[in-house]
């Protein structure tokens, strides 16, 4: 049954649901900022101080005020995809905003005015904070380093790690499996895929594919639409990978059909992913295969495992995962 909250009482439960992860969030802010503690299910609780670790475990019973909480935790969330820290940043100017906000409209100016005086001012604070932003030198990343691992063993390896990669491309953190901190270059985009039918392997233990057409969708339940590309592709003798982040079973079985069968050089790969990151990693593999108004790219090689699969053009990228 469908919950409807408006009026006085979708603003209080706004208000509720701001001040609970703002608050939470907020006191972490700066050099002398306090930590939090934080209970969990899984694990032993524990404490920290990182916003994005907070932002993501705070929850409440009330459905409506949760649902809040979500949209709030997706503005935080993505300033950290996009730049990779300033979610307490978020969340304090995101609480300052929605007061000031309301308090405007409760004094009789209209949202929608002050939506573009917002989008306008917001313009003038980008244009003054590219006149006044440097290039960093090497203690300044050494300094961001540190502050984000309060490591100087951890800093100095992000740091040499990133004067290899640059911003142009990605590093990848994971927990080692021994004692050791290190890192590893690794030419290729990675992403987790959902497994596929062992058959398609052959008796080998990966799928490779050079020069591989890629059709690269969302979400893919018929053949509608695509079977004239997929014919003109396969007809061209063109290896052919089709990835999206839902396939329904029939795209599949008539995929497996095709290269079983058929023994046409066809293929699939399903990427499982939440919401809030699916549209970033579509983004990624757009850029890496160079991708058409048609959804076609293409890659000059493309390595199929059993729970992942590597991208790698070698003009458009390179990952460089670390491990510590």
């Amino acid at each position: 049954m469908k919950k409807i909250v408006c009026g006085n009482l979708l603003l209080d439960k706004m208000k509720e649901a701001i001040n609970n992860i703002c608050d939470a969030v907020s006191i972490t802010l700066g050099p002398t900022g306090n930590n939090v503690l934080i209970s969990s299910s899984i694990t032993s609780p524990y404490i920290t101080n990182d916003g994005v670790t907070i932002a993501e475990n705070i929850y409440n019973d009330d459905l409506v005020i949760n649902a809040i909480l979500s949209i709030i935790k997706e503005a935080s969330l993505k300033t950290n995809e996009m730049v990779g820290d300033g979610t307490t940043t978020t969340l304090v100017l995101l609480k300052e905003i929605y007061y000031n906000g309301l308090e405007a409209i409760n004094n009789g100016i209209s949202p929608i005015l002050l939506k573009k005086e917002m989008d306008c001012t917001l313009n003038n604070i980008v244009e003054k904070i590219l006149e006044y932003s440097k290039k960093p030198l090497k203690k300044d990343l050494l300094s961001v380093a540190y502050n984000s691992s309060n490591d100087e063993l951890i800093a100095n390896m992000v740091y040499n790690v990133y004067v290899k990669v640059k911003n142009s491309f990605n590093i990848k953190l994971e927990e080692s499996t021994n004692e050791k901190t290190y890192y590893e270059l690794k030419k290729g985009y990675e992403v987790m895929i959902s497994s596929i039918p062992d058959y398609l392997f052959k008796n080998k233990n990966k799928i490779v594919l050079n020069n591989c057409k890629i059709i690269l969708m969302d979400k893919i339940y018929d053949f509608d639409g695509l079977e004239h590309i997929i014919n003109e592709i396969l007809n061209s003798n063109e290896n052919l990978c089709i990835i999206a982040t839902e396939i329904s079973e029939l795209v599949k079985q008539n995929i497996i059909s095709l290269n079983i069968n058929n023994n046409l050089p066809i293929y699939y790969i399903e990427i499982p992913t939440y919401e809030s990151n699916k549209y970033m990693i579509l983004e990624d593999i757009s850029a890496i295969i160079n991708i058409n108004d048609l959804k076609i790219g293409k890659v000059d090689y493309l390595e199929i495992l059993k729970e992942s699969a590597i991208l790698y053009n070698k003009e458009r990228n390179k990952m460089v995962k670390k491990t510590n």
